[in-house]
């Protein structure tokens, strides 16, 4: 899907999508999070500030997909929920850039 397009298709969720309170949408972010923190056993150790288990953090992204996928994105402008099913947050993910530049003039070597 093209930039053009993909921004298209967010504003127009942003207007047709399922009408919410915002302090219920923060009550089901809440919710979603206690729930693929608990399917996804996600525990982080008080030992490390870094994660080093590499079984954690795909779990992570796993529970982050799954997270979005149920909550989506509140627009606070239209009351609007913006959703995505899982399949479309990941063909987007695959069409992303692997890396963007942030900032003022030229990268430096």
């Amino acid at each position: 899907m093209r930039h053009t397009t993909r921004l298209i298709d967010i504003i127009d969720r942003s207007l047709t999508g399922p009408v919410m309170e915002e302090e219920a949408f923060n009550k089901q972010v809440t919710k979603g999070i206690r729930r693929v923190v608990k399917e996804y056993d996600i525990v982080v150790g008080k030992d490390h500030l870094v994660n080093l288990d590499d079984g954690l953090a795909d779990r992570v992204w796993q529970a982050a997909i799954d997270f979005l996928a149920e909550c989506g994105v509140y627009n606070m402008s239209t009351g609007r929920v913006i959703l995505h099913d899982r399949d479309e947050i990941l063909r987007i993910l695959s069409d992303a850039p692997p890396e963007v530049l942030l900032g003022e003039g030229l990268p430096t070597p």
